[in-house]
């Protein structure tokens, strides 16, 4: 496929849809194109309707195997959560996150939040008097 367009698009669903999802979309979609609801529309409807089911029938095909799946996902670039980085390796202080080999410890440190409190700004009795915003929308007091 080309296109840009995924079996997971055909159907409706995201790529990490449980299969119970995956099976009700394709039971959905198949039931709006069954040849019987179709029955009064004109006949290049009816071919395109056709036409559009082998295509949800295929992708149906694909992500119901699991095996399938699994090798669709891996052509289309999707890794299921677990799959994607490994995860960082454990210190003797916990998890080992640091910046790499090009980066100094003075810059590894200055990415650490601060230690001190964040401040807190109060306003004075005085400047509550004060409309904060002037303009044709300010109240007056």
């Amino acid at each position: 496929m080309m296109s840009g367009i995924t079996w997971y698009d055909v159907l409706g669903v995201l790529p990490d849809a449980p299969p119970e999802d995956i099976r009700a979309a394709w039971q959905a979609r198949t039931a709006a194109l069954d040849p019987p609801a179709l029955a009064g529309a004109p006949r290049d409807v009816r071919s395109a309707a056709e036409r559009a089911r082998r295509v949800v029938d295929e992708a149906w095909g694909v992500l119901a195997d699991p095996a399938a799946r699994a090798a669709y996902d891996h052509e289309i670039g999707f890794a299921r959560p677990g799959e994607g980085l490994a995860p960082p390796g454990r210190g003797p202080s916990g998890p080992d996150v640091s910046l790499g080999q090009r980066w100094s410890t003075a810059d590894e440190e200055s990415l650490e939040p601060y230690s001190d409190p964040p401040s807190r700004l109060t306003a004075s009795s005085s400047a509550r008097r004060q409309p904060l915003v002037n303009g044709p929308t300010a109240r007056a007091r």
